[in-house]
């Protein structure tokens, strides 16, 4: 569950970058630990991070619950409260331009100073260098990801945003879906057409017995 808590965050600076809905069926999942597993440092060091996903009174009782008192709260977890505030801000340049696509790619070291390059698609561009910056610093407090037992987003080098145009993409798997809709349109239309020309000699058949039925009589 620990683990869970740290990729949720995770999912919240994708979030934050994006202007994204990722959190959202994850929602329910957060509410249930926090509300009724028993604590531990990794729902205490995070919860800042989830406060937006409960009301005024679930909070307190939570406070309560994770924390001996309101002060406990603001001293354990204060540079979680500082990257969650960051989570939170708009953005505020207007430089985002019709036709582009943006995503962020980002440079962090490990715990061994081994560089790892981080892409984080389809992004907000509007949000300036020091937010972004910090944003992306949030990574840091998270020790679940890792490369070969090696903590992999232990310092932020640097980032930048790029905006490109999609000349052409392809997607095989999508082209699959497609494939296989077309097929069963086909087929349904193919069905379709059976039943009408059954319904037509059905109607035939009908109308010639009506007809014979009809000579018998006279």
């Amino acid at each position: 569950m620990e683990h869970f808590i740290q990729y949720m965050v995770a999912i919240l600076v994708r979030d934050s970058l994006s202007k994204g809905t990722f959190t959202e069926p994850l929602k329910n999942l957060i509410r249930e630990v926090y509300l009724t597993l028993e604590p531990n440092d990794t729902m205490r060091q995070y919860s800042p991070f989830f406060k937006a996903f409960f009301n005024g009174s679930e909070w307190k009782q939570l406070i309560k619950k994770l924390f001996k008192n309101e002060s406990a709260y603001f001293a354990y977890t204060e540079e979680a409260r500082l990257y969650s505030s960051y989570l939170e801000e708009s953005g505020t340049l207007n430089n985002r331009r019709e036709g582009l696509i943006y995503h962020v790619e980002t440079i962090f070291e490990d715990a061994e100073g081994k560089k790892h390059k981080l892409t984080i698609p389809d992004t907000d561009p509007t949000k300036d260098e020091a937010l972004t910056a910090n944003i992306l610093r949030t990574l840091s407090t998270l020790t679940v990801f890792e490369t070969g037992g090696v903590r992999k987003f232990v310092e932020f080098i640097s980032y930048k945003t790029p905006g490109m145009t999609i000349a052409t993409a392809f997607n095989s798997r999508k082209a699959e879906k497609a494939a296989q809709a077309a097929k069963e349109e086909k087929d349904e239309a193919g069905l379709f057409q059976k039943e009408q020309n059954k319904t037509v000699q059905i109607r035939k058949l009908f109308k010639k017995q009506r007809t014979e039925t009809q000579k018998f009589r006279h």
